[in-house]
């Protein structure tokens, strides 16, 4: 369930939408009397159209209110278009009154049609999904001269949902009427209080025009001194109540003067001959109204429609009825400041080429795999045969025809299944010449990613190369194979073409391992876990092995053995430093039978600690033998007699000060 609720600058009414979606959609739109001292809500009276209603407005004077809403069809099962209808609140029947000033396409997902809301400027704005909103200029007016104004209002690259900000509904009431707004003209201001007073005083914010700047009328006029947007001030100093002071925002615009008439010119490119096109009636504006910058228009059948602003016909796609038709433009800044111009529909002969086959390159895109083709590569496939032309791309023939929704820098389809549809459309000095289709024939843009080559010490020549499948090849060396040899570090290009003259272009950047400027090892050694632990600059970078072992990337390496090992430092699988340590460690076991094996009990790893002192002792505790390190290690004897078989225990003193306890087995 969604909807909205709002109140009347006014506070006299309220008006609620309702909407439903399950299981069908279903919605109401209701207008009622509020009482703003009891809040009490009466008189009931339902305004539903057929529209899934969601935004709720009131114009500034509490006069006019506005709904949109989907349209509901499929039996309540799906929505449509985007609606926006106007109600008259001064009508004996409002729900008469409707009246719609917008109905759009439907291109949102959702099924909601956007929020309106009421600005401090008294227009109402109209918010979908996007980076634009429409606006209602002159919400007051009936009908379509409340000025409602498509996609007009960017947001400056910032994107809008579905709502906007809300305000307090009182600080936007008006109870200013104005009429005329229009340059060199006398502006007319009227109010009219149900509450008795006493005085009133304008100030019409232009003060060039001196002394006439401010007005003690009721119903003043005044002739501002230059277009642009005003700040009218009305203070009311009332009988019963407290004074107060109304802002109003007067916009004051030039009637613009119009080249008229004009021609307008579409091409027949169907090959029918009978004069009946569509027309793109805005293409017009820039040409009755050169400087045409804020300006919009309206255009119409008829020139009494055209002065009545009623029964305007679709701008963006007219057909016109025959071939020297006349339309009338009804040109404004603001819609009470207009003129009308006239504007010749002409059609003439145009060539259409079904087909043009083309081969082009399909970019590499990684989603869905979308064919993506560059309008660039089309264009100079057609200037072989079309010089100086000017050439735009489309989606459709109707946008071809119109000049609409035209296509920029590239074009692309939702996956690599959908064929692509793309037609151009050809002129030369903005005259008729060519529409067509294309028949493409695909060929796949080279996908290459950037490489960075190390050159390991020792290494006096690299080979960079690339995969040898293209036509040609041009290396930034002038090389034109798929390989080079290279002897300094430095950046180095390839640039590859396919048969379809395809590039795409692939850096080496190819530097020197240098290696560690500064490494410590630290060894952890007699004891059940001897460890080894290396320390280098940005070590992150690098990866290590002992001896031939695996590369890893931790510098730590435990659980390691007594005994000599090569500490390896590689840098992108070059070896860029080595450095040879000793694990230190007692032996478990001594069998001195003189067959080559264990016939002695020597420490490994001791060179590190020349001054340390070994000690054993038999299960009693007995001293047996001191060692020094340089000594060929202890052969079984106590005073030349052959000790038995059993468990003896060490104790080393070591350089560092640590001292390591232990003991082995001797077997005889």
């Amino acid at each position: 369930l969604r909807g909205a609720i709002k109140i009347a600058p006014g506070g006299n009414l309220l008006a609620i939408a309702h909407t439903l979606f399950q299981p069908n959609y279903m919605s109401s739109l209701y207008l009622y009397d509020f009482n703003r001292t009891s809040g009490e809500v009466t008189n009931p009276r339902d305004l539903s159209g057929g529209l899934l209603y969601y935004g709720i407005e009131f114009s500034a004077n509490s006069q006019k209110m506005y709904a949109s809403g989907k349209e509901i069809v499929a039996g309540g099962q799906e929505t449509d278009r985007i609606i926006i209808e106007q109600f008259d609140l001064l009508a004996a029947n409002v729900v008469n009154t409707r009246y719609e000033v917008l109905n759009r396409e439907n291109f949102l997902a959702g099924n909601l049609a956007g929020s309106l809301q009421l600005g401090n400027d008294r227009k109402i704005y109209h918010s979908i999904p996007g980076g634009l909103l429409s606006v209602i200029n002159a919400p007051e007016n009936d009908n379509d001269d409340c000025d409602l104004r498509r996609d007009e209002v960017s947001l400056g690259g910032r994107n809008s949902s579905y709502g906007l900000p809300p305000f307090i509904q009182s600080y936007f009431e008006s109870v200013v009427k104005i009429e005329d707004p229009c340059f060199m003209q006398a502006t007319q201001f009227s109010f009219d209080s149900p509450d008795p007073i006493n005085a009133v005083q304008w100030n019409f914010g232009d003060p060039a025009s001196g002394a006439a700047n401010t007005s003690t009328l009721s119903n003043p006029s005044h002739t501002f001194t230059s277009t642009g947007t005003f700040t009218v001030t009305l203070e009311v100093d009332y009988v019963n109540r407290a004074d107060k002071t109304y802002i109003e925002f007067v916009e004051i615009a030039e009637v613009p003067i119009l080249n008229s008439p004009v021609t307008l010119v579409q091409c027949d490119a169907l090959g029918s001959d009978d004069g009946i096109a569509l027309f793109d009636l805005r293409q017009s504006l820039g040409e009755l109204l050169p400087n045409a910058l804020g300006t919009s228009a309206r255009f119409f059948e008829t020139l009494v429609d055209a002065e009545n602003n009623s029964n305007a016909i679709d701008a963006e796609a007219y057909q016109n009825t025959a071939n020297g038709q006349t339309i009338y433009a009804r040109v404004f800044q603001n819609n009470e400041c207009y003129a009308i111009g006239e504007v010749m529909l002409q059609v003439v002969p145009m060539s259409f080429i079904e087909g043009y086959d083309l081969t082009v390159c399909n970019e590499i895109s990684g989603i869905n795999g979308a064919i993506i083709i560059q309008l660039e590569d089309l264009e100079n496939g057609l200037n072989e045969e079309f010089p100086n032309a000017d050439i735009s791309f489309y989606t459709s023939t109707e946008d071809a025809m119109l000049e609409q929704q035209a296509l920029v820098e590239v074009y692309e389809t939702e996956s690599a299944d959908d064929t692509p549809e793309i037609f151009f459309r050809i002129e030369y000095d903005n005259a008729c010449a060519v529409i067509g289709s294309f028949d493409l024939e695909l060929k796949e843009r080279p996908d290459l990613q950037d490489e960075t080559v190390i050159i390991c010490p020792g290494e006096e020549t690299v080979e960079l190369g690339i995969e040898d499948i293209y036509e040609s090849y041009l290396w930034s060396t002038g090389a034109d194979s798929p390989n080079i040899l290279i002897t300094e570090v430095g950046s180095y290009e390839v640039t590859v073409f396919n048969v379809a003259d395809c590039s795409a272009t692939k850096v080496f950047n190819v530097l020197e391992a240098i290696g560690p400027t500064i490494v410590e090892i630290e060894i952890d050694d007699f004891n059940d876990n001897s460890s080894i632990s290396i320390q280098a600059a940005n070590s992150e970078i690098y990866q290590y092995s002992l001896d031939q072992g695996a590369l890893q990337d931790t510098a730590y390496f435990d659980n390691l053995l007594p005994g000599i090992y090569t500490v390896n430092i590689w840098e992108n699988g070059c070896l860029v430093y080595s450095e040879t340590v000793i694990v230190g460690g007692t032996p478990k076991l001594i069998t001195p039978n003189n067959d080559g094996y264990h016939d002695t009990w020597k420490i490994v790893g001791l060179e590190r600690h020349p001054s340390a002192k070994i000690f054993i002792f038999d299960r009693y505790g007995k001293l047996l033998k001191q060692l020094s390190p340089s000594s060929s290690g202890w052969d079984g004897t106590y005073q030349g007699a052959l000790l038995p078989s059993s468990d003896y225990w060490y104790r080393i003193e070591l350089d560092d000060g640590r001292t390591v306890k232990g003991h082995f087995t001797l077997k005889r």
